[in-house]
């Protein structure tokens, strides 16, 4: 895969060159897009794609100690930008990222996207996820790629995008997982705080949305 763009690391590391000084110190604003995720798969066209999430706008963060979940992260505006990934890695699609109904995320550090075929079309899908202050849990949203590399938002019957999910402790911040599937199910894992207990959610794509969500223990 060839980047186009600087990534995260490159913004830390020759910051003077694409951003202007905040009215903080420790503060950078971005000027440039900034990659903070990125992934490879496959269309069901067959086709090989990049999928990268850029930051448009926004700051870099050096936070004081006791201020904020992270020591230094990235929040702002962010977009998907899909590519070819051979040459001549032609654009294929760009558009805001829209989570939970908002438009400001924040990342601490790049990290890579995760994709499978949850709604079994053949195309690609992947999560993307926030911090859920307080919980083992992250809040995620389900994301596709159709057949000419587009994205758009994958929901659920009741009406919500967005969704509890169990964080992967062994990744320092679970911002994208893959879910289990299992018998052309979706298994979605959560911490109920109420029940002191780890509770599992069952979905099955139907009627363009995951339908008759199945509650048990684990």
């Amino acid at each position: 895969m060839k980047l186009r763009r600087l990534s995260a690391i490159g913004f830390i590391i020759l910051g003077s060159s694409l951003v202007l000084t905040g009215c903080k110190p420790a503060d950078t604003t971005v000027q440039s897009p900034v990659i903070l995720a990125e992934g490879s798969a496959q269309l069901g066209s067959g086709k090989n794609v990049a999928v990268y999430l850029e930051m448009t706008k926004g700051r870099y963060i050096q936070a004081s100690p006791g201020e904020s979940l992270y020591p230094a992260y990235f929040q702002g505006n962010f977009q998907f930008h899909v590519s070819e990934s051979e040459y001549p890695f032609d654009t294929l699609y760009t558009g805001a990222v829209v989570f939970d109904g908002g438009t400001e995320l924040t990342f601490p550090q790049p990290f890579t996207l995760e994709f499978q075929d949850y709604n079994r079309d053949g195309n690609p899908d992947f999560t993307l996820g926030q911090r859920n202050v307080g919980s083992t849990n992250m809040l995620y949203q389900l994301y596709s790629l159709d057949v000419n590399g587009s994205i758009y938002d994958l929901s659920f019957s009741d009406g919500h995008k967005a969704f509890m999910a169990l964080a992967d402790t062994t990744k320092a911040e679970s911002f994208s997982i893959q879910l289990e599937m299992r018998e052309g199910r979706l298994i979605i894992l959560y911490y109920d705080t109420g029940l002191v207990g780890i509770k599992e959610l069952s979905y099955r794509w139907e009627n363009g949305a995951f339908q008759s969500a199945v509650v048990s223990s684990r």
